[in-house]
């Protein structure tokens, strides 16, 4: 009986069984059209999405607007080209105003739910906007570091989506980050294949409800062509080719030649769902309007590398790219974009440029808190900065010092030493590019280099002195080395640039408790919960502060909070019990203390609060006892070792 439950819980219950066709998109991140076998590939085994092409309505050619994610994303969601949702970089907050396909399908009496899988999708850069379920629940870490690794597999994804209520209609969107760097799974093909199988798992749940499927990827990978390893970069078809096909009832399977963008999805399904499309769409209805030109962006190098950022425009036959050394190339003869024709065809090449809109005129980066700017950082995608400065400086000659970066960035773990040397010679090649200034920061600051580490900061402001990583950077290093007073300084200009930035008030409260202002730390904390309500780090350290100002009560809320949504957490089972502690209740404390050491039974923290527990209680042998675990154990860090040295003398 017991098997039989746990089978039910991976069903998703789907209720109501409505008129209106249910609809299942699935995005796949960094996937290359030709790495399928739908689109020609006869060596990766993707069974699962090429029986799906099959049987639907297959766009041979499919263009993104940008190689990066969070634009691609939400453009497919309101069809509308980066320059006019302001969605540029990965670095973004999508704008309330924007009209999301979960919000049109909502307002239709749809349920909505999206279940994604990489951290540039994460609910607070704004695509969660329309859906009633937005599932982003990734892996952190404890502290807010540059190793930061933010997605979670195929695998983990798909069980959430079976674990969670579906109720019809729905529009459920499930996004798959796998095909990403770094590649987990025998490289990026395995990262493919990996991805094929959980797609074959969604659908065996779900196409007996004969749903609308859509798929489509947001950009492609390099994989070395045109010297570019992964993406990014470079608008050629290796990452501006994706795949995108429609599958469902009525849906005439039928393959299209002709040229469409992924801006073309949104009124494209809203016309199969028989839903209104909006007015202001630069998208077009498909198959009828295929053959458009499609706009092209790459605005990463001007804003994160101080280069020059590219714009293209592409048709079926030609592609123009607006660089300070212009391309042109003839896609029929060269699909490799191998041979640049620009010299030779200047009138086809000044056409083609003609139809390009002013396509910097809008700002490209919305606010994002320095927190989430560090998670992007790590990932290679951004530096912080915002700048809409012009360069003269092309990609093309600077795509040897990219490729160090992103070499450097893939050490970070495993060889920091290297990966530090790596950053010095790239900013040798490219003195004031302020990704890498960052990244050198951020590894001296790691390795204790502080005097250096606020050098290279304080030359990244005055470039730019409303960096918010920087910005934040330096706080913490000031209060890393004890300047208080001075990190409370960077924290509010931080502030006072960015009034809804939680990582701002986040700092100021450190600052307030290293000044041993406790109540006003407590009143930033709260600011800052406020504006982000998830962050259960930030009501752990609420928690800690009411603890430390004698309201156990307030801090009990706090850490009961977070143990709702994550019954393991182990700090908030230790703020529990120490709540319980200073309340006298030392039976029900070491209850959760002893479930604390079933979750983790090497915790340090765990141990050392039950040895003060049974020193308590007048078990002085088994305080002792755990003391000594804590002092021998090689994985505890060295402050505990030191603290549990000085209670065990205390006891003795």
């Amino acid at each position: 009986m017991y098997r039989f439950t746990l089978v039910l819980l991976l069903i998703p219950v789907l209720l109501n069984a409505a008129e209106k066709p249910d609809l299942l998109l699935i995005t796949i991140d960094t996937l290359r059209a030709d790495h399928l076998g739908s689109y020609g590939n006869q060596t990766i085994r993707t069974p699962n999405l090429d029986s799906l092409a099959r049987k639907s309505l297959f766009f041979e050619n499919a263009i993104c607007p940008a190689p990066l994610t969070l634009p691609s994303h939400t453009s497919l969601m309101t069809g509308r080209y980066p320059i006019r949702h302001g969605i540029r970089d990965n670095a973004g907050v999508v704008d309330s105003k924007e009209l999301t396909l979960a919000e049109i399908l909502r307002a239709k009496g749809y349920h909505t739910y999206a279940f994604v899988g990489g951290f540039p999708l994460e609910h607070r850069f704004g695509l969660n906007q329309g859906f009633d379920v937005y599932d982003d629940l990734f892996p952190r870490e404890k502290n807010r570091s540059l190793d930061f690794r933010s997605e979670r597999g195929a695998d983990a994804v798909v069980n959430a989506v079976l674990q969670t209520k579906i109720v019809r209609p729905f529009f459920l969107w499930v996004h798959f980050y796998d095909p990403h760097a770094p590649y987990l799974h025998n490289g990026y093909h395995g990262e493919i294949e990996f991805v094929d199988r959980q797609v074959g798992v969604l659908l065996r749940k779900f196409q007996q409800y004969q749903p609308v499927i859509a798929v489509a990827g947001d950009h492609g990978e390099s994989l070395g062509e045109h010297g570019e390893w992964t993406h990014r970069i470079f608008v050629y078809d290796s990452t501006m080719k994706v795949p995108f096909w429609i599958q469902g009832p009525g849906i005439t399977a039928e393959r299209i030649k002709r040229q469409v963008r992924i801006i073309d999805f949104l009124p494209t399904i809203l016309s199969i769902l028989k839903v209104q499309a909006p007015s202001n769409l630069d998208g077009v209805l498909l198959p009828k309007n295929a053959g458009q030109s499609a706009f092209l962006e790459s605005m990463f190098p001007q804003l994160e590398l101080g280069w020059s950022g590219l714009l293209a425009i592409r048709n079926d036959e030609w592609k123009f790219i607006q660089a300070p050394k212009p391309e042109l190339y003839d896609l029929r003869s060269d699909p490799g974009e191998k041979v640049n024709l620009y010299a030779s065809k200047k009138d086809i090449a000044k056409k083609m440029q003609s139809q390009i809109p002013d396509m910097r005129r809008r700002d490209a980066r919305a606010t994002i808190s320095p927190e989430m700017a560090e998670k992007l950082a790590s990932l290679g995608y951004i530096s912080g900065g915002s700048t809409n400065k012009t360069s003269t400086i092309d990609p093309k000659d600077r795509i040897a010092v990219w490729n160090q970066i992103e070499k450097a960035v893939d050490l970070e773990k495993t060889n920091s030493t290297e990966s530090v040397a790596i950053l010095e010679q790239a900013q040798k090649n490219d003195p004031d590019n302020p990704m890498i200034l960052g990244f050198l920061a951020q590894k001296y600051a790691e390795a204790n280099r502080l005097k250096e580490a606020k050098s290279i900061l304080a030359r990244v402001l005055k470039q730019d002195s409303k960096n918010s990583l920087a910005l934040y950077r330096m706080a913490r290093i000031c209060l890393k080395t004890g300047e208080a007073t001075e990190a409370k300084r960077w924290a509010d200009i931080l502030r006072k640039l960015e009034q809804s930035n939680a990582d701002a008030w986040i700092l100021l409260a450190h600052a307030d408790v290293a000044l041993g202002n406790l109540d006003r730390a407590a009143e930033n904390l709260l600011t800052a919960l406020k504006i982000d309500p998830r962050d259960d780090d930030l009501r752990i350290d609420l928690g800690n502060i009411y603890l430390q100002t004698e309201k156990a009560g307030s801090a009990r809320e706090q850490f009961d909070f977070v143990l709702k949504s994550d019954p393991k957490n182990l700090q908030a089972l230790n703020g529990v019990a120490t709540c319980l502690f200073t309340q006298g209740d030392l039976t029900t404390s070491e209850a959760k203390l002893k479930t604390a050491l079933l979750v983790d039974g090497s915790d340090p923290q765990t141990k050392m609060n039950l040895a003060l527990l049974y020193s308590k209680q007048g078990k002085k042998s088994e305080a002792i006892a755990l003391y000594r675990e804590v002092q021998n154990s090689p994985t505890t860090p060295p402050d505990w070792k030191e603290q549990a040295s000085r209670r065990l003398k205390d006891l003795q």
